[in-house]
């Protein structure tokens, strides 16, 4: 199978926080529509939606080797994650993102804390849902549909949007700001809906 032409660069290299790390992942996922990865997508459908998303995940886990970045870290587009064959957490949350959003599914990017005492150290991945159940799309975790157990999460869907007229009924940072997560993160995420939904 032919994969999307990669673009010769990554989105991003810097050596920012966690948040800001956060950010430049939404604003690669805004900023794109990644419909280069159509029909790679269309290969992956089965019997049914559990089973698409099952493969997706096979997929990414099959073709992206799990690497850290390391002290300075990379946002890259989806096309350069499968064209290197490596990436970390964002590089497999992006590309799972393109290809599920040329499927047809909606999602949200999970941002996930584990640790109290060591908050900028987190974990991105996709949620979204197969027959009207939650379905977890962490290609780093060696098991489809399953997450760790977090201390603390946020979640953000990310829609393009013509202006602020436009942002719809439904997003409210009260539903993005659940379990425990604390106002720098919820001011984080007020900062970036206002960003990536006006142009």
């Amino acid at each position: 199978m032919q994969f999307p032409k990669a673009e010769f660069r990554t989105v991003s290299n810097f050596r920012g926080g966690f948040n800001d790390i956060v950010a430049e992942i939404l604003a690669e996922d805004a900023e794109k529509d990644h419909t280069n990865f159509y029909r790679l997508a269309q290969s992956l459908k089965g019997k049914s939606q559990t089973q698409t998303l099952k493969n997706v995940w096979a997929f990414v886990r099959k073709n992206v080797r799990y690497i850290e970045d390391g002290r300075i870290e990379k946002v890259k587009s989806p096309a350069r994650t499968l064209a290197d064959g490596f990436g970390d957490c964002k590089s497999m949350a992006l590309l799972s993102g393109a290809l599920i959003k040329n499927l047809g599914f909606p999602y949200r990017y999970r941002v996930a804390r584990y640790d109290p005492n060591n908050p900028e150290q987190g974990h991105i991945y996709v949620i979204t849902e197969a027959e009207r159940k939650k379905t977890i799309l962490d290609p780093v975790h060696s098991v489809f549909n399953k997450e760790e157990k977090f201390w603390k999460k946020m979640d953000t869907q990310i829609q393009r949007l013509r202006g602020i007229n436009q942002i719809p009924e439904n997003v409210q940072l009260a539903n993005n700001c659940q379990n425990g997560a604390d106002v720098r993160d919820c001011c984080v995420l007020a900062v970036l809906l206002f960003l990536f939904m006006i142009e």
